[in-house]
């Protein structure tokens, strides 16, 4: 699996749930890419405070089911 894969569902689930905006996404996505994914990237959308640590939590079980079928 693609190392990305994960990080990539969550930006889409963010932005499905409008828990973001696509302009704030493409920032993160910039600031993730530029860290050599050394960060993930919900942790950078907690950085910078476009999400709650709630809305990570719920976004992250999402993820991780739909990782796991």
């Amino acid at each position: 699996m693609d190392d990305r894969k994960p990080d990539l569902i969550l930006a889409k689930i963010a932005v499905d749930a409008e828990f973001v905006t696509p302009a704030q996404m493409k920032k993160c996505l910039k600031l993730f890419q530029e860290s050599e994914n050394a960060r993930s990237l919900g942790s950078i959308l907690y950085a910078l405070g476009f999400v709650s640590e709630g809305q990570l939590k719920d976004m992250e079980a999402i993820r991780d089911e739909y990782l796991e079928q």
